[in-house]
């Protein structure tokens, strides 16, 4: 897309988000004062929303994270909360018990009846039905229930260039996050990162009322890549070094890069393998024929667009090398999915990367092929001198303890 056309469809989002912002502030200020809790010292409940999750869970990286705080939830004995995850149904919320807790019996979905002093944590991607959500956000407000958001990025808005093609979709999430500004007492973000970018963002428009902005770090749990007790396949070689990228094929995630890098370093050696694992995501054409017309595909450059978690675990238990190639990212989950099994990580220099990581990465100018090669050769020649730096140094939480940090910001904001 030409810079020209990019610059005027990220102002005409602007513009649709201050749209939003101003219609639902004018909103609000016709609507009467929300009531209040009748017993200001009953425990709260906390509206975990998972709608979308629930609905079509194709486990992506958001509803990953759904899923796991929402067994958190089920699980954790909050002395000033009560922790239940909801589902928009019909135009009302109900209790949601999908992700329950292992060994738990299935509760049933049961109408949540709003009392005043609820919190609402949108913590799903609400825009994927966005419509329900503009007609939800003002019966919260009128019921007297507090909202909370979850920002995830604002990779649509800032970069929108890497979504042509999706009709509709950069306009809805416009209006999420013109939603989410009006009628949030707070917005959190998945990292320091995201949560500046939200400042940034929001900075730039015009505000009446700027909602509070904090953060917290995804987690993970070394579970969730144990290695299979029998290897799914043999394309890792041990006599090479086997390089490896996690994720959709998309154009923000620098496969180009990546692909680059390895032309450089294949011409002067033999010793070279690349693992891409992700599904086929949009406006990726090019990079989809480069990978199919490449003369080494299937001898040295690999890709699995469809990959269970076991394939994920030999991965990430018997490659050498993780490389993280993005222009821009919300986190970075592959970064502490490595760092679980001690997998040497070179990644863009972006600063979420660089906040994850810290110094126990390698990094490199994002989109700067021949310096992403240069990078994978140090890496590599520190691995063989064994000097690499150990990925496993990164303060990696759990999921529990993400959750943790969650609901402090959450009862940070609900004291203010």
């Amino acid at each position: 897309m030409p810079a020209g056309r990019t610059r005027e469809t990220a102002e005409n989002l602007r513009q649709l988000v201050q749209k939003t912002i101003d219609r639902h502030a004018a909103l609000i200020r016709r609507m009467p004062p929300p009531p209040r809790p009748a017993d200001p010292a009953s425990l709260r409940r906390l509206l975990i929303d998972i709608t979308q999750t629930a609905r079509h869970d194709n486990k992506s990286g958001i509803q990953r994270v759904v899923r796991n705080i929402a067994r958190e939830a089920a699980v954790l004995d909050c002395p000033d909360l009560v922790l239940l995850p909801v589902e928009l149904k019909d135009g009302a919320l109900h209790s949601c018990p999908k992700f329950n807790a292992p060994g738990r019996p299935p509760a049933p979905a049961e109408l949540v009846t709003l009392r005043p002093g609820d919190v609402f944590l949108a913590l799903d991607s609400g825009w994927g039905t966005i419509d329900e959500y503009l007609r939800l956000f003002p019966a919260l407000h009128s019921a007297g229930v507090i909202i909370i958001g979850v920002v995830y990025d604002l990779i649509p808005l800032a970069h929108c260039h890497y979504f042509k093609g999706l009709p509709g979709f950069k306009e809805s999430f416009a209006s999420w996050i013109g939603l989410l500004t009006a009628y949030s007492r707070a917005l959190v973000g998945i990292s320091q990162a995201t949560r500046d970018e939200t400042r940034a963002y929001l900075d730039s428009l015009r505000l009446h009322r700027l909602p509070a902005l904090d953060y917290f770090h995804l987690g993970f749990d070394r579970a969730e890549i144990r290695p299979p007790a029998q290897n799914t396949t043999d394309v890792f070689d041990r006599h090479r070094f086997n390089l490896l990228m996690v994720g959709t094929l998309e154009i923000r995630k620098g496969y180009d890069t990546a692909l680059d890098a390895f032309d450089r370093l294949s011409r002067d050696r033999t010793d070279i393998a690349l693992h891409i694992i992700g599904k086929e995501g949009w406006n990726v054409e090019d990079a989809l024929a480069r990978i199919d017309a490449h003369p080494l595909l299937d001898k040295s450059l690999f890709w699995r667009a469809e990959a269970d978690d076991a394939l994920l675990a030999q991965a990430y238990s018997e490659c050498d090398l993780l490389i993280a190639a993005s222009h821009t990212e919300g986190f970075g989950l592959p970064l502490i999915e490595a760092a679980q099994v001690d997998l040497p990580v070179v990644a863009s220099d972006i600063p979420v990367f660089t906040e994850v990581a810290g110094p126990h990465a390698y990094y490199f100018p994002a989109g700067d092929g021949k310096a992403l090669a240069h990078t994978v050769a140090t890496a590599l020649a520190d691995i063989a001198d064994c000097t690499v730096r150990r990925s496993s140094a990164m303060p990696v939480l759990t999921w529990r303890q993400s959750t943790d940090m969650l609901l402090r910001a959450v009862r940070t904001r609900l004291e203010t």
